[in-house]
């Protein structure tokens, strides 16, 4: 049985919290990541009546669009219904997991599949977040492009799947770019490392790859 926190990471594929606003409160919300994931009730907006139902459906995860928790709780008593919700979710082993802005600005998110079905045309970001790409250049030798591809995407730059081949651009959860071509002249030094590398005095046509990531992601 898939677990909380494989839903979760699953969400974040394709909208992780990091493209949240700098106001919203994306994420888990209330719950336990490492239980097992019965069901999920999907909503807009966490309320009593939504917690009713996922107890009758017996749906032991929340799903929502608004968060549930937008500041922080000074007293869990009741008094008002996000407190009720809150009581009656923990006290019943209900998670609450919200994906608002960060579904919002998601590639493949909310915003980009109401502009797909209003079949607008031209679209493009109107207020772009600055700072959360990294770009990292390299050179290698041809005969090691596809190594050193595979190692930049083990560390978040990329996807194993993807097929390396001369100029192609991908989307991936970490990777929103990636190409390979043959450009310029490799000279490595007799002293140079890893060892693999070291060519000598020899010269070799070098592969020039570039890779674009989230900072977060390289980080």
């Amino acid at each position: 049985m898939p677990t909380i926190d494989g839903i979760i990471k699953a969400i974040e594929a394709v909208a992780p919290t990091w493209l949240q606003e700098s106001y919203d409160n994306s994420g888990l919300q209330v719950g336990n990541r490492a239980a097992e994931a019965k069901a999920a009730l999907l909503c807009t907006d966490v309320t009593e009546a939504v917690i009713d139902e996922a107890l009758a459906r017996g749906c032991n995860l929340v799903v929502s669009h608004h968060p549930l928790l937008f500041h922080g709780l000074k007293r869990i008593d009741g008094s008002n219904a996000i407190n009720r919700i809150v009581i009656k979710a923990i006290k019943n082993d209900i998670a609450i997991y919200s994906a608002h802005t960060s579904m919002d600005n998601a590639p493949q998110g909310v915003s980009h599949h109401i502009a797909k079905r209003l079949q607008l045309a031209n679209v493009e970001v109107l207020e772009p977040q600055p700072g959360l790409l990294m770009r990292l250049v390299v050179y290698t030798p041809r005969s090691h492009a596809e190594a050193v591809a595979k190692a930049l995407w083990k560390a978040g730059f990329g996807d194993t799947d993807a097929e390396i081949d001369h100029f192609f651009d991908i989307a991936y959860p970490h990777c929103l770019g990636f190409c390979a071509e043959e450009e310029g002249i490799l000279c490595a030094c007799l002293y140079a490392l890893p060892q693999t590398l070291c060519l000598g005095e020899r010269q070799e046509k070098a592969a020039y790859l570039y890779a674009v990531t989230t900072a977060q992601a390289f980080r």
